[in-house]
């Protein structure tokens, strides 16, 4: 025999049971949208890395030569660039651009403005 007291407790934990899923719910959702950010975030930096890497690479094969010119930077530069696997991941592209001076060597992002710019001083 229930008594009118077990009904009314019964009646007062069902709006508790729906707030308490309904938060439960929004907590999920804001969780999973976190880590879709983290994730974008993390490849965004592990592409910049990988850009900047490929530029350092660059620098330090060219530093074990005692003379080089611009089409030695060229083909150096083009060949980390292959080597790093961006071109395929990312839209970053490769920009070699010879002057008087030397060359200018640069990663661009997909934006269209550059991640790193480098200029270099060698023999034409």
């Amino acid at each position: 025999m229930k008594t009118e007291k077990q009904f009314q407790l019964r009646f007062y934990l069902m709006p508790e049971m729906i707030f308490a899923l309904g938060l439960l719910m929004i907590l999920t959702v804001c969780f999973f949208a976190t880590t879709n950010t983290i994730q974008r975030m993390d490849k965004s930096f592990t592409d910049e890395s990988c850009g900047l890497m490929v530029v350092d690479n660059t620098l330090e094969r060219l530093e074990h030569k005692k003379q080089y010119n611009v089409e030695d930077v060229k083909r150096i530069f083009l060949d980390e660039y292959e080597k790093s696997g961006i071109k395929d991941r990312t839209k970053m592209l490769a920009g070699f651009t010879p002057n008087s001076v030397g060359a200018m060597l640069a990663i661009i992002k997909n934006n269209g403005k550059p991640l790193i710019e480098v200029q270099i001083k060698c023999q034409q």
